[in-house]
């Protein structure tokens, strides 16, 4: 069964980094495709420049109370429209 959680954090997270949608919807696309968490933000890259790693940063990481705060806000209002 297809992967079809809304990662609503993942676009949060774009929209808080200007990027466009289609590079939202793209990055959703490989979550799923990857499996990542529903809280998933961004997929890390190696630290050694190598790309990326497909182990996925979540909300909880972000250590920015502000930030935080806002992400869990955003994605909570994007699943409130999409149930809409």
């Amino acid at each position: 069964m297809p992967n079809s959680k809304p990662y609503h954090y993942i676009r949060a997270w774009g929209e808080h980094m200007g990027s466009y949608p289609y590079y939202i919807n793209d990055q959703i696309a490989k979550a799923r495709t990857q499996g990542a968490p529903e809280n998933a933000i961004y997929e890390k890259y190696a630290a050694d420049g190598s790309g990326r790693t497909g182990v996925w940063a979540v909300a909880s990481e972000v250590v920015a109370p502000g930030l935080r705060n806002w992400l869990d806000k955003r994605a909570a209002m994007l699943a409130e429209q999409k149930g809409k």
